[in-house]
């Protein structure tokens, strides 16, 4: 009997600078580009109702992430002040439904996240069902690159535009029409994780050159046909994380790609929560961090800080600390390798020297 793959998610992640947003007042939309529009912002996003809302709303009862950030021993004791000092943003859904039309069961989602300087758009694709290796090979491959969706009454989109329409749609809303000097990597940040398995755990770990390593590896090349290709390049270059115990978690990096496998919890049921928590916080950190690197490296928008409300200071402290290891803050071998990736580090550094704050001290990104 071989391992079927009973939930796969698919996360990819594109964040957009918004210089229009920064310092400006009376925006149809949330004006989190001023401090004074983002604390009443923010306490609005807590009224019933609010189409954008505070980004815990909804998860608060399995993720401790945004208390942890913030530095509370619970949500409500999470005020304006804190929540600005550590960049939370607002969060709301897009008002248009995803449709996926692709061969495997999956329901498509998308989360928006609003900061004082960029937006970041998060789409997630459940995939649900029996499916073997080749099979989910094939699913991740085409939801990256097929004309598989429809948005807005219009079918064979590909998630480019997606994409497009999403970011148009989110900045007339908060702006009231397109910034034309918004800026960001049109490449997304993707996450392929295994959320549930079955089958033989024992045939689960990962070595070098077997089937799970192929297929992690072919995860983040969109490689449908991965397991019939050799792997030549070690493992532990592009593991991020590997624990030696075996069939512990594996989380492996191929330049803007990521591939999860955690069989000590997948195939446990009681377990599966732990792995949608522990999605869910690399998610939203990775969302913020391309956010603020968006922000950060876009000089229209870092310029546009005033005095009292510099948001590339506090942009540059964040991101030092999802950078890691940082005790207040959720961070991964996964940011880390996001940041250095970017090209932005030596920018960041600069907004860091100039406050007398340590640098960042990136390594070869892979």
């Amino acid at each position: 009997m071989a391992i079927s793959i009973e939930h796969l998610r698919v996360t990819w992640i594109r964040a957009l600078s918004l210089p229009s947003l920064v310092g400006a007042t009376g925006l149809p939309g949330p004006n989190v580009g001023t401090l004074s529009g983002y604390f009443q912002a923010y306490d609005a996003a807590a009224g019933p109702g609010a189409r954008w809302r505070r980004p815990w709303d909804g998860d608060a009862s399995y993720s401790k992430l945004w208390r942890r950030n913030l530095r509370r021993a619970a949500y409500d004791a999470a005020d304006a002040g804190a929540a600005w000092q550590r960049m939370v943003p607002l969060r709301s859904a897009p008002a248009s439904a995803i449709g996926w039309s692709g061969p495997a069961q999956a329901a498509v989602t998308a989360d928006r996240y609003l900061f004082p300087g960029a937006i970041a758009i998060v789409l997630t694709a459940d995939m649900t069902g029996s499916l073997d290796f080749p099979a989910a090979l094939r699913n991740v491959a085409l939801a990256n690159g097929d004309e598989a969706y429809e948005l807005d009454g219009s079918s064979g989109l590909r998630l480019a535009q997606v994409y497009d329409r999403l970011f148009r749609e989110c900045q007339q809303e908060i702006i009231g029409g397109q910034d034309p000097d918004a800026a960001g990597d049109p490449d997304p940040l993707t996450i392929v994780s295994v959320l549930a398995a079955d089958g033989p755990a024992q045939d689960a770990a990962v070595a070098q050159d077997n089937a799970v390593h192929r297929l992690l590896l072919g995860f983040c090349t969109l490689d449908p046909a991965a397991l019939d290709h050799p792997v030549s390049g070690p493992l532990e270059r592009i593991a991020l994380t590997q624990s030696a115990r075996a069939g512990d978690a594996t989380l492996l990096a191929w330049h803007r790609r990521r591939a999860h496998w955690s069989p000590a919890k997948m195939f446990s049921e009681p377990s599966q929560y732990k792995l949608l928590c522990y999605c869910h916080n690399l998610t939203v950190s990775s969302a913020m961090t391309e956010a603020l690197l968006a922000f950060i490296a876009d000089d229209r928008a870092r310029l546009k800080g005033q005095p009292g409300f510099d948001i590339s200071k506090i942009a540059a402290n964040v991101l030092g600390m999802l950078y890691g290891p940082a005790a207040d803050m959720w961070s991964s071998m996964s940011i880390r390798d996001q940041i250095d990736s970017s090209g932005a580090v030596p920018v960041i550094n600069d907004v860091r020297q100039q406050h007398g704050w340590r640098e960042l001290s990136a390594r070869t990104p892979t």
